[in-house]
Formats: C-alpha cells, sequence, structure tokens
C-alpha cells in the first residue's frame, strides 16, 4: 500500500515530466527539423554522460545512506560533504574534458550569432545548477519529502515549457540546447533552500574515506551505466548519422525518444517509491521478496495496455506528439515497444541490484547489455535497415531480463 500511495506521488511527477516532455518536443518538431531533433538527442545524451554519476550513483547511495535513521550526526555530516566532495571531483573531470573536445561541441551544437566561449560558460553553468540539484532531491528523498519533491520538479517542467516557446519562437538553436539542458535544474536554488531546511544535523563540511569506500559501489554502478548504456547510445547514434541521413537519424530519436518518455515514467517511479523500499527490507528477505512480487504485479497491467496502445496508434502518436514529417517512422515502433516491455521488467530487478550493492555483478550484467546491443546493430543493420536499431533494441533487453531473473532467482523463487 506505501508503495501505491508512494507512487502516486510520483506519478503525478511523472504525468508532469512526461506531459511537458510531450509539449517541449511539440514545440521543437514545430520550429526545428527532424535533423535538429537528433542533434538536440545528442546533446542530451552528452548531458546524461555526464550527470549519471552524480545522479545515479553519488547521490542514490547518499539517499541509501542518510535514509538510515540510526547514522550519528557525524557519520551524517561525513556522508554529506563526501557526496559535495565528489560531485565537484566531477565536474572538474567533465569541464576539463568538453574543454578538450570544444571543436566538437562547437561543430554540432553552436549555431548563430552566440559566442561560443559564452555558450561553453553557459554549459558549464547549467552543469552545476544540475550537480546542486540532484544533491539537493537526494537530501529530501533521504527524508521521504515525496511531495516537496514532485511540486518541485512539476514547477520547474513547467517553467522549462514557457521559457522554451519564447526562445524557441527566435529559432536560436544552441540556446534551445541550454535551456533543456538546464530544464530539470530551473529551480536549484529553491531546492537547494528547501533541501537544507530537511536535513536531520546541521550541515558541516568535512568527508571521510570510509564514506567514499561506502558510495564507490553506487558509483562504479553508475559509471558501468555511463559506459555501457549513454556512451554506446552516443556512438550508435554516430553510426547512424554516418550510416544514414540526419533527417532519418531524427526519424529513429522520436521514437526512442517517445519510448523514453515510459522509461522515465518507471525509472522515476522505482527511484522514488521502490529502491529506497527495497533498500531498507534487505535484510528482510521474505518481505523484500513479498514487495519485489507485488511491484512486478502492479506494472504489468500498466506495461502490457499502455505499450499495447502504442503499438496500435504509433502513426497517430508521431503525428499528436511530434509533427507529419516524423510520421514516416512509425514503422520503428513494431520492435521498440517490446523491447520496452523487456525493459519494464528488467528495470524493477536492476533496481533491486542496486539496492543489493552487488557492484562487480551489476558491472557485468550492464557490459553484457552493451555488447548484446552493438553486436545486434552489426548483425541487423546490413540487413534491416533503420529498423535495425529498433530490433536490436528488443534482442538487447530480452537478454538483460532473462540474465537479471537468473541473477535473483533465489529471491524470486526459493
Amino acid at each position: 500500500m506505501k508503495f501505491i500511495k508512494s507512487s502516486l506521488w510520483t506519478g503525478i511527477s511523472v504525468g508532469a515530466k512526461t506531459i511537458g516532455s510531450v509539449i517541449v518536443n511539440k514545440i521543437i518538431a514545430r520550429f526545428f527539423l527532424p535533423s535538429d531533433f537528433a542533434l538536440i538527442s545528442h546533446f542530451q545524451n552528452l548531458m546524461n554522460i555526464i550527470l549519471m554519476i552524480p545522479s545515479d550513483g553519488i547521490n542514490k547511495g547518499l539517499v541509501k545512506y542518510l535514509s538510515d535513521k540510526g547514522l550519528t550526526e557525524n557519520e551524517y555530516t561525513k556522508y554529506l560533504g563526501t557526496a559535495i566532495l565528489l560531485n565537484l571531483i566531477v565536474f572538474i573531470i567533465a569541464a576539463i574534458g568538453l574543454v578538450i573536445k570544444y571543436d566538437y561541441l562547437e561543430s554540432l551544437f553552436i549555431t548563430g550569432n552566440i559566442s561560443p566561449r559564452l555558450w561553453m560558460v553557459l554549459f558549464l553553468g547549467v552543469i552545476v545548477i544540475n550537480l546542486v540539484s540532484y544533491f539537493s532531491f537526494s537530501i529530501l528523498l533521504s527524508a521521504q519529502k515525496i511531495k516537496t519533491y514532485v511540486l518541485l520538479t512539476t514547477l520547474s517542467t513547467l517553467l522549462l515549457v514557457g521559457l522554451l516557446y519564447v526562445i524557441s519562437l527566435f529559432k536560436n538553436f544552441s540556446a534551445v540546447l541550454l535551456l533543456l539542458g538546464a530544464g530539470p535544474a530551473l529551480l536549484f536554488f529553491l531546492s537547494i533552500y528547501i533541501a537544507l531546511k530537511d536535513l536531520t544535523y546541521k550541515f558541516r563540511f568535512h568527508f571521510s574515506l570510509g564514506a567514499i569506500k561506502d558510495l564507490s559501489g553506487f558509483i562504479l554502478m553508475a559509471a558501468s551505466m555511463v559506459l555501457f548504456a549513454r556512451v554506446v547510445e552516443f556512438v550508435v547514434r554516430i553510426i547512424a548519422f554516418n550510416e544514414f541521413s540526419v533527417y532519418d537519424t531524427g526519424l529513429w530519436q522520436a521514437v526512442v525518444k517517445f519510448s523514453d518518455y515510459y522509461a522515465i515514467a518507471c525509472t522515476s517511479i522505482l527511484s522514488v517509491a521502490f529502491y529506497p523500499k527495497a533498500s531498507e527490507l534487505m535484510h528482510r528477505q521474505l518481505a523484500l521478496k513479498k514487495f519485489v512480487w507485488h511491484v512486478l504485479i502492479v506494472v504489468t497491467p500498466f506495461a502490457v495496455i499502455t505499450l499495447a496502445f502504442i503499438y496500435f496508434f504509433k502513426s497517430e502518436i508521431l503525428y499528436f506528439f511530434f509533427d507529419e514529417s516524423f510520421v514516416a517512422g512509425a514503422y520503428l515502433f513494431d520492435f521498440q515497444v517490446v523491447g520496452d516491455l523487456f525493459k519494464v521488467y528488467s528495470f524493477v530487478l536492476a533496481f533491486l541490484l542496486s539496492a543489493q550493492a552487488r557492484t562487480w555483478m551489476f558491472i557485468c550484467i550492464q557490459a553484457l547489455s552493451a555488447a548484446v546491443y552493438l553486436v545486434s546493430i552489426y548483425l541487423l543493420i546490413p540487413v534491416f535497415g533503420l529498423e535495425g536499431f529498433s530490433m536490436a533494441h528488443a534482442v538487447r533487453f530480452l537478454i538483460y531480463l532473462l540474465v537479471l531473473v537468473y541473477i535473483q532467482r533465489k529471491l524470486l523463487f526459493s
């Protein structure tokens, strides 16, 4: 029952994000071309590469440890200070990498009258406010302030939609990219203010090697996701650019983007309503088993009905949510929705594996998943063309799900 209640609040946030994303993509489809859409997806992928270790690694671990009501003040503040230090290190590494690849960024993302150097400074600022927001959200979630989290993320989405429409009127592609990158963090100043008020103990900056060690498992798992998921997606998109036109890549990316709505909904709900509870039940295996099966049963009708609807109304979806120029890619949904069904169940079991802190197991299956995806693309693209990407997606998550079921077989079936 608690999972359902938490899911309802998270559902409000996810609903707002999803509706916001739909409007955002509709605005982009109205003012820009499918080729621009492909570049926007490429930019958002780059943002995910930079921010995944902080969001899914450092701060996910922070939620786990700060959720422990038995922490002393010294332990609590050490985890906070260590998380800040690690986020700072990530920013420095990212900034160095972006400066090194400055020419590549300029060739793809910087257009119009904006100064390339100014754009780079603003881009780094966008990364900073995202880091601040993710850190503040981890504090709120560890304190079970789900309603506050929902309100902040919903308001940020509404603000993004309004600002994006205004900026898109001027067709300033580079400015649109920066705004999309900053979208989830537009209220970062309010987020950190509220989060600091909800601290269990007064903040004092200090860190410890012990806290770094505790968080390192989560960082390694997130790093594996960056390497074997986000970087792979980045490389695959480059393959699509080279093998097909940027326009065709844009058609495929529209289908992937709609698929991402579904993935975002699942991960948002699981990160708020499933992951903290699973971490809490980790030493009560029978209760954990019942909870996991409860979640799998709850998500099944939602997954099946929603994906069936997408399959049967794929052309209408592309027309309504994007533009008539994207309808030509409707056939790419056929295998995409199959892969998404496998993806839903695999997400539940992957979150469980993360909560169990089985770091090297998690990394190994991420590597396997990436390998399956790349090999599938290599074999399918020459035969099936652009649809080979969607088929590879389905193969990837079928294998991923089967491996996760095997890993969790004792918990699920004993």
